[in-house]
């Protein structure tokens, strides 16, 4: 027997996670910051596979609902950018474009016969693995393309408003390093700007938004609860069998 596609799918999708993990918990070992150039490249590059081949997979359900897919994929996309008030052409096809196997992969499980569908949910593990991996890039891509960059003045004993809720006061920026405020839509990093203004009690500090990021670290949660599962799984039916 051959190498299947689903086999290379898996193998796509996790040696994504991977590098991804590594690319994460790099700087906390090394004291090294990782570009994200880095983790922009790896998702893209890593997202175009994911595409082919989902779409190699589950070609015959992609071909009988083709409209239907693209369809909801671009309403999704739009979506979005509106809640996200987001206008890069460019990254909005990337996420159009990605969005199409997470629509086709559901598409087909709603498609698929009922006791197929239900064959599919027992084995919940390998699903929710899937979907995290799914959520993970999904986090990776819209991080960066709703991202936005630029530079506010902090006064000291005065909040600043960076948006999504988040209000710093110039007195407790680092100097010497950068600063991660995490909201419930989207992390900020605030990074000092070398210049004279900054040794006054207004700073320069520039700034970087990552909308939706949460996508990334829900995805990493489901990866790790679908293997545990899986493994608990390959543990306890044994045992079931053996007392049958």
């Amino acid at each position: 027997t051959g190498i299947s596609i689903l086999s290379i799918l898996n193998v796509n999708l996790y040696a994504f996670a991977v590098l991804i993990f590594l690319g994460t918990i790099f700087p906390l070992i090394s004291g090294v910051a990782v570009p994200m150039a880095f983790f922009n490249y790896s998702a893209l590059i890593f997202s175009m596979v994911l595409v082919i081949l989902f779409i190699a997979q589950y070609y015959v359900r992609f071909k009988e609902n083709c409209f239907e897919i693209l369809f909801i994929s671009a309403i999704i996309t739009a979506a979005i950018c509106l809640i996200m008030k987001f206008t890069s052409l460019t990254w909005m096809l990337v996420l159009w474009v990605f969005l199409i196997p997470l629509v086709l992969w559901m598409v087909n499980i709603l498609r698929t016969k009922p006791k197929l569908r239900i064959k599919m949910i027992k084995d919940s593990s390998a699903a929710m693995a899937h979907i995290g991996v799914i959520l993970l890039i999904l986090g990776v891509i819209t991080s960066t393309a709703l991202s936005k960059q630029g530079t506010i003045l902090a006064t000291d004993g005065s909040l600043t408003n960076l948006g999504y809720g988040a209000m710093i006061d110039g007195a407790d920026l680092n100097k010497e390093s950068s600063t991660i405020i995490h909201t419930i839509g989207s992390d900020i990093i605030l990074s000092p700007v070398d210049s004279e203004l900054s040794l006054s009690a207004v700073k320069a500090v520039n700034y970087t938004t990552r909308p939706l990021i949460w996508l990334f670290w829900i995805g990493g949660i489901l990866i790790i609860l679908g293997n545990l599962g899986a493994l608990l799984k390959s543990y306890n039916f044994p045992c079931m069998n053996q007392k049958k």
